[in-house]
């Protein structure tokens, strides 16, 4: 092998190691690591699988049917009323109690044995919760899907499948906790990598279903193979890992529900049911008040635009666990700095990534004339695309204060959902899909310089600096 330390980059022949070179700085340069490389393969993954799901469900489903297939999906977001934001503790927390932390050859835990101790404890808390929150799930999932799509007279069958899905994403709902370890212990590329596995598989099923012409199955038939690859994968891996904490004997209470978890959970959960209610309940309210028609051009619409945050979020969401170690070794600056260029590559990825979706549904309406009409009209989609680029660009600035195990942002989350589901309801009601993005992109417009002043006051608090417009 030979001393790569030795080969000068500059000489002569060495054209492809300067290329190389030149690469890893770059993606370093703009925070891509194999996390953040696994996870943008994960996003880029779902931002090739949706378009042929998209046309899929257009070629094979009836305008009705498509209706019914976005309400399913948007109705599985309701597992934020069990999860309540422990997810996001998790991982803050891992995070903190892995800096003093490794692992070994063998897959075991060394390192500090307090810190061994309160992870252990904190696996056992959550693996209680999500047993329990999983069983109120399924009732939640069963009984809200029986309430929106009994109300009007169809010939589509939903029921059966719509029960099995439900039992279904339960069972997926207690795979939470472990992942959630995972990533607060920085094992973000391996969850990544899971992630894109199990999210190939998903895909291929969905679509094998929709091909065979199962109908509404097709929703169970990608979540089916999800878990499967899912929970094959984890065991195989981290069996070890966390057979080896569960394992450990915690004496006492090590980890306080109340007094460490709560304070911060609460928070959160507050603010993840005011994003259910902020982004899940277009599709519902339009079913509800229009049918599954109009549901349906807005779920295809809302996939589309939903594409383009799971791709941005792919920057942001492996470099959280680092944002607490940041924080635990006092390094304010460098987690500011990083704060701030994620902020800017997420909006300018989400720039090309809106522009370009934009183009590519217009070239296939030049090829397919009916494509087009299967998705909301170009006004109402563009309004959309505006208030969640301004949403994208403010995760970062969310990821940073939650490090510091806070939720600041709460009540501008309740603010959020608030606006956003008073529109839905009156301008959704009198204006349909166009009423409802006109009301999304206002909400963002208004809530942008009050999470922006939010950020810089909080920043004034806890770390003395003074809150002038940006800077470091």
């Amino acid at each position: 092998m030979p001393d790569l330390d030795a080969i000068d980059p500059h000489g002569e022949g060495n054209i492809g190691i300067r290329f190389t070179m030149n690469l890893a700085e770059r993606l370093r340069s703009m925070e891509i690591n194999r996390a953040v490389l696994w996870g943008i393969a994960h996003r880029g993954w779902s931002f090739f699988a949706g378009p042929i799901s998209i046309f899929l469900v257009a070629s094979c489903f009836t305008p009705e049917v498509q209706g019914y297939y976005y309400s399913f999906s948007s109705l599985l977001a309701l597992n934020i009323f069990a999860e309540l934001g422990l997810g996001v503790v998790v991982v803050n927390f891992s995070s903190r109690e892995w800096a003093s932390l490794k692992l070994s050859p063998d897959g075991m835990v060394q390192g500090d044995a307090t810190a061994k101790v309160r992870l252990s404890c904190l696996l056992k808390k959550v693996l209680q919760w999500f047993l329990f929150a999983a069983i109120i799930l399924c009732w939640i999932l069963l009984l809200g899907g029986l309430w929106l799509f009994q109300v009007r007279e169809t010939t589509v069958e939903w029921t059966s499948p719509w029960l099995f899905l439900a039992v279904l994403a339960s069972i997926q709902f207690l795979g939470l906790p472990f992942f959630s370890v995972l990533e607060g212990c920085n094992f973000v590329g391996e969850v990544n990598l899971i992630r894109l596995i199990a999210g190939v598989g998903a895909s291929v099923g969905l679509w094998l279903g929709i091909v065979c012409g199962l109908g509404l199955w097709v929703n169970a038939c990608g979540l089916l193979v999800n878990v499967s690859v899912s929970g094959f994968l984890l065991a195989k891996w981290f069996g070890r890992f966390f057979q080896h904490l569960l394992r450990v004997p915690v004496q006492g209470d090590e980890i306080s529900w109340w007094n460490d978890l709560f304070p911060m959970q609460w928070r959160i959960a507050v603010s993840w049911i005011s994003g259910f209610f902020s982004y899940n309940l277009f599709v519902p309210v339009l079913f509800r008040f229009h049918g599954p028609e109009v549901a349906g051009k807005m779920g295809m619409t809302w996939t589309v635009v939903s594409t383009v945050t799971t791709i941005t979020n792919a920057w942001v969401s492996p470099q959280f666990p680092r944002f607490g170690l940041f924080l635990a070794r006092g390094e304010h600056g460098a987690l500011e700095d990083l704060v701030k260029k994620l902020v800017r590559i997420t909006v300018g990825v989400g720039c090309f990534l809106n522009i370009s979706l934009i183009l590519v549904v217009a070239l296939i309406g030049n090829w397919w004339g009916a494509f087009p009409e299967r998705f909301l009209p170009l006004g109402p989609t563009i309004l959309f695309m505006l208030g969640n680029m301004i949403s994208i660009a403010l995760v970062p600035i969310a990821g940073y204060l939650r490090a510091h195990r806070e939720e600041p942002l709460y009540l501008v989350s309740v603010l959020s959902g608030v606006l956003i589901t008073g529109s839905n309801l009156i301008l959704g009601f009198f204006k349909g899909a166009a009423g409802m993005g006109l009301g999304f992109f206002l909400t963002q417009v208004v809530l942008l310089p009050v999470v922006w002043r939010t950020a810089l006051n909080f920043r004034k608090k806890r770390h003395g600096r003074a809150a002038s417009g940006g800077g470091s």
